[in-house]
């Protein structure tokens, strides 16, 4: 490989990195090495310039120096760690963490006692006994999943004794994650379900992989799992910027985080942790986490009031939440709500509603605000039912011309304006 090495040096030298020095080398080792292979490169052209940017990749490519510190606070043992997070190591690599909340303390705008409400089945099927449920949250070394992905920071909420029990397990080192998983599945003793923001895609999977891979037995699967992701994405995506986490508390629980450690550094802070022991960051970790798990007992009250047209939420993704649950007549009362705006796609879906009701005084009156707002399915809704229903030839017509013109499905709208000028010159 001499050839390579040279080349090698010769890079980072018009890249203006200098050359690594050479590694000593025992006699052990020099006596086990394989005969040299020569790999021949073809030079340059003379008239090639560095590239600017290999500088930075070649620097990306070189080892990390475990003694570099991201700080300058000082290396922290496992057992100071412990003791500047509030915890005790409870196995080889394992830290845990314990915290409690009353029923009286605030999380945002909302009283910690609103966990106890039971929680209706359109909720993602709802959530009846708190006191068997479990809320928990993850930090992990990447997105991605699979087996190379490590949860090094597992959070749990449970109730105990009218109050909020928090049990968070950090690894310290890789050896510990056996001992980690086996202490969280003891505090899942009782559990009948899981509450999670994202978890069906991404926590429980992992979870899942991670005791696959240690031989513990897994019973996450056979739990109920609210996933709170979904409804608050069914309820705000057309709303809101977007439907993390963060933006749920803050709309749906007035929360404002100070000097939260964004998730997607928490990688990064529990990887100084291991080369420098460096303590902040997976202190901050440790505080995003827990307000994550605080977060998720008391969305669900909220996003129970969210479709019942509270917070803002959409009125016409509720409105179908609730039709598609069966419930036609309360996605009706929500649509026909006094201050509620709607938009043309919503006065349609209204119309439907009372439709299938056997409304059609009340559907022809909503399809005509939603024609009004130009919604295309609208007119058409209105051609049928002056058409079919009250028989009134000229109005269909008028109806089904202002489709066409609104660019309606050409060759349907035509044969039905076709039908209509039969009929209305059989009238005549």
């Amino acid at each position: 490989m001499a050839g390579l090495r040279d080349r090698i040096k010769k890079l980072k030298s018009d890249a203006g990195i200098n050359a690594d020095p050479a590694p000593t080398t025992t006699p052990a080792a020099a006596s086990a090495k394989e005969q040299p292979i020569t790999i021949e490169l073809p030079d340059p052209p003379a008239s090639s310039k560095p590239d600017p940017k290999l500088g930075q990749r070649l620097r990306r490519l070189r080892p990390v120096d475990p003694t570099a510190q991201p700080n300058s606070g000082p290396r922290l043992t496992p057992e100071e760690l412990a003791q500047r997070v509030a915890g005790e190591i409870i196995a080889p690599g394992v830290i845990l963490t314990k915290w409690q909340r009353s029923f009286e303390q605030r999380h945002g705008e909302v009283a910690y006692g609103r966990v106890m409400e039971p929680i209706e089945p359109i909720i993602s099927g709802g959530l009846s006994r708190p006191e068997r449920t479990s809320w928990i949250d993850l930090e992990t070394t990447g997105l991605a999943g699979g087996t190379g992905t490590v949860a090094f920071q597992i959070g749990l909420i449970r109730l105990w004794k009218g109050r909020l029990e928090g049990r968070q397990w950090l690894l310290t080192g890789y050896r510990g994650e056996e001992a980690m998983l086996g202490s969280f599945l003891a505090a899942l003793e009782g559990v009948e379900q899981l509450v999670t923001f994202n978890g069906k895609s991404f926590d429980v999977p992992l979870l899942s992989t991670r005791l696959k891979l240690v031989e513990l037995a897994d019973p996450l699967p056979a739990m109920a799992h609210l996933d709170l992701l979904h409804p608050f994405r069914r309820a705000f995506n057309r709303i809101l910027p977007d439907c993390r986490l963060q933006r749920a508390e803050q709309h749906l629980l007035g929360l404002e985080r100070e000097d939260d450690l964004p998730g997607s550094e928490a990688p990064l802070a529990w990887l100084n942790w291991l080369r420098c022991g460096d303590g902040e960051g997976v202190a901050k970790v440790l505080a995003h986490n827990r307000d994550d798990l605080l977060s998720l007992t008391l969305l669900p009250t909220r996003l129970q009031e969210a479709f019942d047209g509270a917070h803002g939420a959409d009125p016409l993704a509720i409105a179908k939440a609730w039709a598609e649950a069966g419930d036609e007549a309360h996605a009706t009362i929500l649509l026909s709500a006094p201050k509620q705006k709607l938009n043309g796609q919503a006065l349609y879906f209204l119309g439907v509603l009372h439709r299938r009701a056997g409304q059609w005084a009340l559907a022809a009156r909503a399809w005509q605000k939603a024609a009004g707002a130009g919604e295309k399915l609208a007119l058409e809704a209105l051609a049928k039912y002056d058409e079919h229903q009250c028989k009134d030839y000229p109005s269909a017509l008028k109806w089904a011309e202002r489709l066409a013109r609104a660019g309606g499905d050409s060759v349907a709208v035509n044969k039905r304006i076709a039908r209509l000028q039969r009929k209305i010159a059989q009238c005549e």
